[in-house]
């Protein structure tokens, strides 16, 4: 089975003839997917600027405790508005230590304080979403798959 990269429930980025790609599989609410994109956010969007990659956002809803807010706060990701929706993850994993682990009430209290954006998809809509990166077999979060190899690995960083 292949991955779902349509527009539907993927942000993507990029030049789609860039020489590279590359595809995030990620869980907002996840330590590791923070250190991730805290080591790679600033080259991942220099390189899809300057036409060197196509990149891809996919958000993994997971059954782990610990991830239930990231869960949570992937209902609010707004694909019909990509440069928004990223936006909104960014500023979410710089501040993940103060929503990370709160009850789900105050979790969503606390995205709805802090950013100006509503819910827009619904548990069958992430269900779906879930359905298809387990079928391709993603072991983890993060997962980043670099030209076609996969990394479970949150030290991995995308290459110069």
């Amino acid at each position: 089975m292949s991955l779902d990269l349509s527009d539907r429930d993927t942000l993507t980025f990029g030049d789609v003839n860039a020489p590279h790609e590359v595809t995030v599989i990620t869980n907002m609410a996840c330590p590791f997917c923070r250190k991730w994109y805290e080591n790679n956010f600033d080259k991942l969007k220099s390189e899809v600027q300057s036409g060197n990659l196509l990149a891809h956002f996919k958000f993994l809803d997971k059954d782990k405790e610990d991830l239930q807010d990231g869960n949570l706060a992937h209902e609010y990701i707004d694909y019909s508005n990509p440069n928004q929706a990223i936006e909104f993850v960014k500023a979410a994993f710089d501040i993940q230590p103060e929503w990370h682990r709160l009850p789900k009430p105050d979790a969503e209290a606390f995205l709805n304080d802090h950013f100006d954006i509503q819910k827009v998809n619904d548990i069958d809509f992430l269900a779906s979403v879930k359905a298809n990166i387990e079928a391709f077999g993603v072991p983890s979060v993060p997962t980043i798959v670099y030209d076609g190899d996969a990394h479970s690995d949150s030290n991995f960083t995308l290459p110069d």
